[in-house]
């Protein structure tokens, strides 16, 4: 029972696929640095699927109230990101897979075991790196994409990521 539940949550998440000839995108290591297009779109998937898991960690884990605002912020933030991937992603021919791969789930694993001040100088210091590559990989959707809904989605996505950049950085210092 367990496990059809689990299975119809996993399916729940995924971006749905509208044509019988979908191809899938296999969701690239995050530490790529050029993903254009629709391998953009899985990276972009896959970074807020992992910058969700983290922000979820804090709450239990965090002992500053600003560190767990602004976790929460970054989170809906986040998944309002993944409602416009998948608005972006719905008259094309993928499918994306949507949650966190497995290196991710066992770094924020490691960072689940820390707590207070510690947990939140990792988590806070996860965020910077993962922000901070995000941004590069959407600056090189805008200078040398070629599908241009996808063009907007990182201009639109780039906004956010650089505002949760400063942030944390604020929160850091």
């Amino acid at each position: 029972m367990i496990r059809i539940l689990i299975a119809l949550v996993a399916l729940g998440f995924t971006v749905p696929a509208h044509a019988e000839d979908t191809k899938p995108v296999e969701r690239r290591d995050f530490d790529k640095k050029t993903p254009l297009d629709t391998e953009f779109l899985a990276v972009a998937s896959e970074c807020c699927n992992c910058q969700c898991s983290m922000a979820e960690l804090v709450e239990k884990r965090a002992s500053r109230q600003e560190v767990k605002d602004f976790a929460k912020k970054m989170e809906e933030d986040h998944k309002a990101a993944l409602k416009d991937l998948a608005a972006t992603i719905k008259d094309r021919k993928v499918a994306i897979v949507a949650g966190t791969n497995k290196k991710d789930k066992e770094r924020c694993k490691e960072i689940g075991k820390l707590e207070g001040k510690e947990f939140e100088e990792a988590f806070l210091k996860n965020v910077v790196t993962d922000h901070e590559k995000a941004i590069a990989m959407c600056e090189n959707q805008i200078k040398n994409g070629k599908d241009e809904k996808v063009t907007e989605f990182a201009t639109a996505a780039v906004k956010k990521l650089r505002e949760h950049l400063k942030d944390a950085k604020k929160l850091q210092s």
